[in-house]
């Protein structure tokens, strides 16, 4: 056979079978393509696949609104007890343990920090411009 043509092995190689059709690569692939175009990919299924897309696309988006929600509270939080501790230092109430905690708050607000930037830089990726109307290109 040659190199973008299918045919019966034995045919070929030992002759004892008398299938000597052939058939091209690119008649085999076509014929494929046709049939899971017109069997598998129907609007039905097209729809569906949209619309679950469209389902996953929006809870991800309810869980990362969610997410960035935790993040400015709990960023609120440490902002109130960082200005606390000053406040007292301010007031001459100074314990030299209260560095170390200033210390783990400012580092836990640059982790929260660092996390909300990131988050909101990616926003704008997360969205889908798949239609329903595309359902009516796979008829």
């Amino acid at each position: 056979m040659a190199k973008d043509r299918y045919g019966c092995a034995t045919h070929r190689r030992k002759g004892t079978c008398a299938n000597g059709a052939t058939i091209s690569r690119q008649r085999i692939e076509a014929r494929v393509l046709g049939a899971l175009k017109e069997k598998m990919v129907t609007p039905d299924l097209v729809e569906d696949f949209i619309r679950t897309f469209e389902e996953e696309v929006s809870k991800a988006g309810q869980e990362r609104v969610k997410r960035e929600q935790r993040t400015r509270d709990r960023l609120g939080e440490i902002e109130r007890s960082i200005k606390r501790i000053i406040r007292v230092i301010e007031d001459g109430g100074y314990v030299r343990s209260m560095t170390d905690q200033l210390r783990a708050l400012e580092a836990e607000q640059d982790a929260y920090s660092d996390e909300a930037g990131h988050a909101f830089r990616n926003e704008a990726g997360h969205r889908s411009d798949l239609k329903p109307a595309t359902c009516a290109s796979f008829g």
